[in-house]
């Protein structure tokens, strides 16, 4: 069963002529539940010209132009908030419009929002009030029926023997385009999501209504016919995405990857040491477009034993991102599955394999001379450069007083050193940390490629 949850767009009929201006006044603005999970469809239903005599070839050409518009409108001003051209595709809007011709063999499921023309409301308690409705159907479908009525509203002088009254009445010609484009922009908020925005004091309402003072929002539960003064404001963008968030009509959508331009690890295979831990490094970069600072990469990994743990990394300022992951004698051997996640957008599943011991040893077989703990001393403090370090390094390495596996070919050098090997490095030599955790950093560095003996 289908259940209608009604909005209706009401014109009031005034006849309060000094109406007092509030000098303050709370407001609520109504906020349902999101109306879409995926990009809406619109889908306008010509009316017949010769359904009656409002009608015609050229108002119907034009009510239909309007309603486009209107619903464009809304599509561009979400779009003008998003950060990035990616994000802007949040908040795409498809229209379609079905002319007379196809309206009997037009596939209707694809339309997640109807917007159709009558000339009255059937309910004749709601003649002279009532210019439009949305009726939100709950339950499968989801959808939206916009009802746009376009007959004239006017006032019709009567009398009796003693006074003239004018009353609301019917003219014999149709509602404005601007009127009637007015009404869809507000009842397609409704299909959004977005309930009214109402002031506690009527005075305010009515002088709204009247055109005497400008709503802040488009959601008014009022219309009147001043063009400039029923437009989508600031308030009603701000409330559609607090509605749905930054992804939009997409926030339960998982995307494809094509956010990620690139995402792999430096090695395909690790080997378990029995003294030291081995580091997967994770690279990658995200497109310009969506990158956005300050945020997370979120990386999901699959074990052998299909176990899955999480962890994540922060963006670095130019869209690219570097994780590690410790591989030690406890890691289970075999093929691990690797999935990065950023804002809404999924990478590709990548690979790499932990292979068993090999009794590789990386313990020092001398004693690090006292003049590379000078070195790293003064590096950590920035008063000697990268490569003066870099070059202590590589003797201890070519010496080897410590051991490490050098870098498999096809990886990438050239790249910055983390700050979190400077920070180890100045622990150690100031006595905070043991040997083995400045040995550790020294071994990502070869194995990232960030050392390159080439």
């Amino acid at each position: 069963m289908k259940i209608l949850i009604a909005a209706a767009l009401a014109i009031f009929i005034i006849a309060i002529q000094n109406i007092p201006q509030s000098s303050a006044y709370e407001v609520t603005y109504e906020v349902h539940e999101p109306r879409f999970s995926d990009i809406p469809t619109v889908c306008t239903v010509a009316p017949d010209p010769n359904k009656d005599e409002y009608l015609s070839e050229v108002y119907v050409g034009w009510i239909l132009k309007e309603s486009k518009v209107a619903v464009s409108e809304w599509e561009v001003q979400l779009q003008n908030k998003a950060i990035s051209k990616i994000d802007k595709e949040n908040w795409k809007i498809n229209y379609i419009e079905i002319p007379l011709a196809d309206q009997k063999k037009f596939d209707y499921t694809v339309c997640d929002v109807f917007i159709s023309f009558e000339a009255k409301p059937k309910d004749k308690e709601a003649w002279y009030s009532t210019i439009g409705e949305s009726q939100y159907e709950a339950g499968e479908t989801g959808r939206t029926n916009i009802i746009v009525y376009y007959a004239g509203i006017e006032f019709c002088r009567s009398k009796d023997t003693k006074y003239y009254y004018y009353n609301p009445c019917y003219s014999d010609k149709p509602r404005t385009f601007t009127q009637i484009a007015n009404v869809v922009r507000h009842e397609f908020g409704h299909a959004l999501g977005l309930g009214h925005y109402i002031s506690d004091d009527n005075n305010i309402n009515l002088r709204w209504a009247r055109g005497e003072a400008a709503a802040p929002s488009l959601m008014a539960i009022f219309s009147h016919e001043v063009a400039s003064e029923n437009r989508i404001q600031p308030i009603d963008i701000e409330k559609a995405y607090s509605l749905y968030g930054e992804d939009g009509f997409l926030r339960n959508v998982t995307k494809p990857y094509l956010g990620f331009e690139s995402f792999k690890t430096l090695k395909q295979q690790y080997v378990k040491d029995k003294t030291l831990t081995n580091y997967v490094t994770i690279i990658g970069n995200v497109t310009s477009e969506l990158y956005r600072q300050g945020n997370t990469v979120d990386f999901t990994l699959t074990k052998p034993d299909k176990e899955q743990e999480e962890f994540s990394t922060k963006m670095e300022s130019d869209a690219k991102f570097e994780a590690v992951y410790p591989v030690d004698m406890n890691s289970l051997e075999g093929k691990y599955l690797l999935k990065a996640k950023y804002l809404s957008y999924t990478s590709k599943e990548i690979t790499f394999e932990v292979l068993a011991n090999q009794d590789q040893s990386y313990n020092s077989s001398q004693k690090i001379p006292t003049w590379i703990k000078n070195n790293a001393k003064w590096w950590s403090e920035n008063k000697i450069g990268d490569n003066d370090f870099v070059e202590g390094i590589k003797y201890l390495i070519k010496e080897e007083i410590i051991k490490i596996e050098p870098v498999q070919t096809g990886t990438e050098s050239g790249r910055m050193i983390p700050d979190w090997i400077k920070t180890t490095t100045g622990w150690w030599a100031n006595d905070l940390v043991p040997e083995d955790d400045f040995i550790r950093g020294m071994q990502y560095l070869v194995q990232a490629g960030i050392i390159s003996f080439n």
